[in-house]
């Protein structure tokens, strides 16, 4: 009974020892599941973070990309921009220059056909000169032997072109010894105004013989400027120096004549100016007087015909070095004023002044300019 009593008490304890432990294995069953399913959770929980995360990351990267792209974009169309701008630049350039050199290829074209009209003309001048100097000079060797034993009171000096001087020199006839005195045609086309004062500085100092005192380029430029006023003051000064320098040669050959005659290349004459200036300078070869103008025309008058005494040369050109050079026509005035010299005009009827240089030297020539016929000596001894 015992026996049975502690068996069914062992079996009772080892039923509850099983049953205890089933009871410890099912708690901890329940507790690894339970942190299985909370790390699961964990897990599951991670992957969503770091799938927000990833989803927001490249979400960003693309509004970076989005936005480097469109600033990327911007640099990109300005350098289009300017390759297109560099682009139409050059094409502009080109054109421009392709503009220029077909323009300076017409331009020497044109140069070209006028050099060509010109050498024609001096090559028909050149033959009418010739013809006229054969004419000239069958003319000249029957009048000579006219002159023969004649002694003249007249000489002449003529600054203008080799056709005008020939026609000059028919006026005044055989027996008048006339030199032709070389013209210069002086300018200065310079880039800039410090170019042009310097052209014109280098012309007063070449000129110096006959402007020792300089050039007054206020009164030659007469109120008018640029270019165009520096190149008739260059003219004016040219004009000047041949009057000046003609006074030099009378000086070395008043031996030859006691009155000489200076025509510019304006100059007109009658075909008895001649006779007319000889015995006028002999008539009033005792007056004071230096030189005459010959038929003068406005005021003051262009010095076209003066009658200039071989024994005032000398005298006449110092007072035209004692001062600066201006226009021709005012140094009459000049002079007298100083009293260096002694200027008088006469009206006479035997010069005239043409209004552009010309064969035709007559006093019928249509480019004449009539001066006033008023027969008397205007400023003549007073």
């Amino acid at each position: 009974m015992v026996v049975k009593i502690l068996t069914v008490l062992a079996l009772a304890s080892l039923t509850q020892g099983i049953q205890v432990e089933k009871d410890q294995v099912s708690h901890a069953t329940q507790t690894e599941e339970a942190q299985a399913q909370a790390q699961s959770d964990k897990l599951r929980m991670q992957d969503k973070v770091a799938n927000s995360i990833e989803n927001y990351a490249t979400s960003d990267a693309q509004s970076m990309k989005y936005q480097a792209m469109a600033q990327l974009q911007q640099y990109v169309d300005a350098e289009d921009h300017k390759k297109a701008e560099e682009k139409e630049k050059r094409e502009k350039r080109w054109s421009s220059i392709l503009h220029r050199q077909k323009e300076s290829l017409l331009q020497h074209e044109q140069a070209l056909k006028s050099e060509e009209k010109e050498l024609q003309k001096m090559k028909l001048e050149k033959q009418w000169q010739n013809s006229e100097a054969a004419k000239e000079q069958t003319t000249a060797a029957s009048e000579v032997s006219n002159c023969a034993g004649q002694k003249s009171a007249l000489n002449a000096f003529i600054s203008s072109s080799v056709s005008h001087a020939s026609c000059l020199k028919s006026q005044l006839g055989a027996c008048i010894t006339a030199e032709t005195m070389e013209t210069r045609s002086l300018a200065c086309d310079e880039p800039s105004a410090l170019w042009q004062k310097k052209c014109l500085a280098d012309y007063a100092t070449e000129m110096a013989d006959c402007a020792p005192l300089g050039v007054d380029w206020n009164a030659m430029r007469q109120g008018e400027k640029g270019t165009m006023a520096n190149n008739n003051a260059l003219q004016r000064l040219g004009e000047w120096c041949n009057f000046h320098r003609a006074l030099g040669k009378i000086q070395q050959n008043k031996a030859t004549a006691p009155f000489v005659l200076l025509l510019s290349k304006d100059a007109a004459l009658s075909k008895d100016a001649a006779k007319k200036l000889s015995d006028f300078g002999e008539n009033f070869h005792q007056q004071e007087w230096d030189f005459l103008q010959v038929d003068p025309i406005g005021t003051p008058a262009e010095l076209h015909s003066v009658l200039v005494k071989a024994d005032s040369a000398e005298k006449l050109q110092k007072a035209m070095s004692q001062m600066k050079a201006m226009p021709l026509h005012k140094m009459p005035k000049a002079v007298n004023d100083a009293g260096t010299a002694k200027a008088v005009s006469w009206t006479a009827g035997v010069s005239g002044l043409l209004e552009r240089e010309s064969s035709d030297c007559s006093l019928q020539s249509p480019a004449l300019l009539k001066p006033k016929q008023d027969d008397k000596l205007a400023s003549a001894f007073r």
